[in-house]
């Protein structure tokens, strides 16, 4: 897709794809949502729910899709005297940094951390594939 390409739209402060805009309103009375834009979070159509993740996210936008997608991004201070041993699956205290793993809420961990990574942005970037 091209920075200029849209699928979606503003139009009176929500989101629709082109074609679910209300009757009567055309393309050209509403804010289009180009490819090269960045969101806090993917638009979604008010009309027909239809996530438009061709946008770029924000760093902030990129934790919240980790969040939403079902993984918690942490960061390990690299101490393990507070009676917590955070240890890889050799039995080696994990380095300081940030970390992602698949968590559904009220459920134990999908697995080990993965990481170590430089900010949370990146941990969560890396579990979204992005």
């Amino acid at each position: 897709m091209k920075a200029y390409d849209y699928d979606a739209v503003v139009y009176d402060g929500a989101v629709y794809c082109v074609e679910c805009l209300p009757d009567g309103v055309g393309a050209d009375c509403a804010s289009p949502i180009c490819a090269d834009s960045e969101w806090d979070s993917y638009p979604t159509c008010d009309a027909c729910g239809c996530r438009h993740d061709y946008v770029a996210l924000t760093s902030d936008g990129i934790i919240y899709e980790a969040h939403r997608a079902g993984y918690e991004v942490f960061e390990h201070d690299g101490n393990s005297d507070q009676g917590t041993c955070w240890a890889d699956v050799d039995g080696e205290p994990l380095p300081a940094g940030w970390y992602w793993w698949s968590c559904q809420p009220g459920c134990l961990p999908d697995g080990e951390p993965n990481g170590p990574y430089s900010s949370e942005a990146e941990a969560a970037a890396d579990a979204l594939g992005l």
